[in-house]
């Protein structure tokens, strides 16, 4: 039954989040998603696998959202822009795709 239940929310995340989460500022949008990065990374954090990103600027776009993000590294972190800086590199996709 719950497999089930959460099977449904991530099949539908797009529908249900579509909304609400225009709602969010910027800033609070970012910090989540910074939060989420650095726990679902923490262990390539840890070894500096994002250290390639260093300088540079990678566009993340959420199509059925219609969001974006730009993420970095700087000082052995990840970092979100509270801007929109020239990317480097971009990907998009749908959110069940991304995540």
């Amino acid at each position: 039954m719950l497999d089930k239940i959460r099977s449904q929310l991530v099949k539908n995340a797009a529908q249900i989040l579509r909304s609400p989460v225009h709602f969010l500022p910027n800033k609070i949008q970012n910090r989540a998603l910074l939060e989420g990065l650095k726990t679902v990374f923490k262990e390539a954090l840890e070894d500096g696998d994002f250290e390639f990103l260093e300088d540079k600027w990678l566009k993340v776009h959420i199509r059925d959202l219609n969001l974006s993000w730009y993420i970095s590294y700087s000082d052995e972190s990840l970092i979100v822009a509270d801007f929109e800086p020239q990317e480097d590199v971009s990907f998009r996709g749908n959110l069940n795709d991304l995540v």
